[in-house]
């Protein structure tokens, strides 16, 4: 990592971009969160048990992560304005942190599928020992839990929601329905993580790479807030128009030549 920033010159403005960049994607992320949980307290409010990403526990580390990301990224916005040793340190520290929690919570939505599925599917027998899978069945287009055999067996008796395909053919039970669309959250769960971990994982390389030879205050300079992308720039425009320069680099040519 300290070779690969060796060679690396990036600016305060670059710092302050991707950090803008993490900022809106924890923003966007977050809504998937309130957007998930929108569907928990409509489409399953009946529902006793949950998997996956639906445990309430689950909801409130991806809250915290996300929150965190978002906070971290201000942090990083605020180094770039105004560098400082406290922000720099805290900045890396949560980096790490929040690296490894999205990375956890992505990779685990794929390894522990066998007891996603277990409970998913005790999920659909719950809800229709209880009687209550009627609003799946209208949203989802489903019939009982495994078809329309469950009414035709059932010991007491039941009718399907008003809106369920039970009387059309081909049509299916809830339990199979229910295990492929909250899959599809899980899956959205990773993706969404993955993406933060990628952009978290870039923006503190670069943060790193920018800040690894820079000498920093404890707290930072307030009256240097803000100008040190100014000086870059313009101390590259002088190195580049001026004059001196060409005319070294023809005096080491002309020396060159004549040994």
């Amino acid at each position: 990592m300290v070779r690969l920033c060796r060679g690396c010159r990036i600016s305060h403005d670059c710092v302050l971009q991707i950090n803008v960049v993490l900022l809106l994607a924890g923003l966007i992320f977050l809504m998937d969160v309130f957007n998930h949980m929108y569907v928990k307290y409509t489409l399953l409010r009946e529902a006793t048990v949950f998997p996956g990403v639906l445990m309430a526990w689950m909801f409130m580390m991806r809250f915290l992560t996300t929150a965190g990301y978002i906070l971290n990224a201000i942090v990083g916005i605020r180094l770039a304005r105004c560098p400082g040793l406290i922000k720099f340190a805290s900045y890396m520290f949560f980096s790490l942190l929040l690296l490894l929690y999205t990375l956890s919570i992505a990779a685990t939505r794929f390894v522990y599928r066998s007891r996603f599925e277990l409970s998913a599917t005790r999920m659909a027998l719950l809800l229709w020992r209880n009687d209550k899978i009627g609003r799946l069945e209208e949203e989802l287009g489903c019939c009982g839990r495994m078809g329309l055999i469950d009414y035709q067996i059932s010991a007491e008796e039941r009718h399907w929601a008003s809106g369920a395909c039970c009387g059309e053919p081909g049509c299916g039970g809830c339990s199979a329905k229910v295990i492929k669309y909250l899959w599809g959250i899980e899956v959205e769960v990773a993706r969404d993580n993955f993406i933060l971990f990628i952009l978290l994982l870039v923006g503190a390389v670069v943060t790193m790479c920018h800040y690894k030879d820079v000498q920093l205050n404890t707290f930072g300079d307030p009256n240097d807030c803000g100008h040190e992308s100014e000086e870059e720039n313009q101390q590259e425009e002088e190195d580049e128009d001026s004059p001196w320069k060409s005319t070294r680099s023809d005096t080491e040519t002309e020396a060159s030549t004549l040994q």
